[in-house]
């Protein structure tokens, strides 16, 4: 078996890293890619730290499980079928539904510390850094952490500007210089997007001809 192609996908909170998922899986649906996300990857609340106000900070890299994620990640470039769980944040606690992910030629992991996390940044083929405005992000978030989320609005107010934004300056945004290509969602989004889909389509060309 060669060796899949392994595409990273990251930006801030709000950013539209999903967006970018489902362009990527309609680009190339015969590959039928395989997406692991960091979302799926984080520790249970007992294992969470809280802020000063007694508040959950999900916007740290220790909030996830890193040891499993890139255990996952190397097991299905090398082939191997893998196991992972899928977690709802209106009921973080919950009891997690497990799912198989299977491999593929092209590989696409996605999350906010993809880049932070050197042992896996280093296996990484292309990477793609999705950028947004603040307000756009903000104005994201609101609405997906009231509507699928039940959060508060002073709730998700305060952990934007005590969690999100400084997690956004420490850990994705110096990264992005280190990513192959920039999408911008509003600006040259659909040119950026087409780069990004023939880059990823040269270098698989090229696996297969190996």
């Amino acid at each position: 078996m060669k060796k899949p192609l392994l595409v990273s996908i990251t930006g801030g909170s709000g950013s539209g890293k999903s967006t970018i998922i489902e362009a990527l899986k309609h680009a190339f649906p015969k590959i039928k890619p395989a997406v692991l996300s960091m979302d799926n990857y984080y520790l249970p609340k007992s294992e969470q730290l809280k802020d000063k106000k007694g508040i959950w900070n999900f916007d740290l890299p220790t909030a996830f499980n890193m040891e499993q994620w890139e255990k996952d990640v190397k097991a299905i470039l090398s082939g191997k079928d893998v196991e992972t769980k899928e977690y709802m944040f209106e009921n973080f606690d919950r009891v997690p539904r497990f799912f198989k992910v299977r491999s593929a030629p092209l590989i696409i992991i996605e999350g906010i510390f993809v880049l932070a996390h050197h042992p896996i940044r280093d296996l990484i083929d292309y990477s793609i850094y999705v950028h947004a405005d603040k307000k756009t992000r903000l104005d994201r978030r609101v609405k997906r952490d009231k509507a699928l989320r039940g959060i508060k609005d002073e709730v998700i107010q305060h952990q934007w500007k005590e969690h999100v934004k400084p997690a956004h300056k420490k850990y994705v945004k110096i990264h992005r210089k280190d990513a192959d290509i920039v999408i911008d969602n509003k600006q040259h989004f659909k040119d950026d997007l087409a780069h990004a889909i023939r880059d990823i389509a040269m270098k698989l060309e090229c696996i297969a001809n190996a």
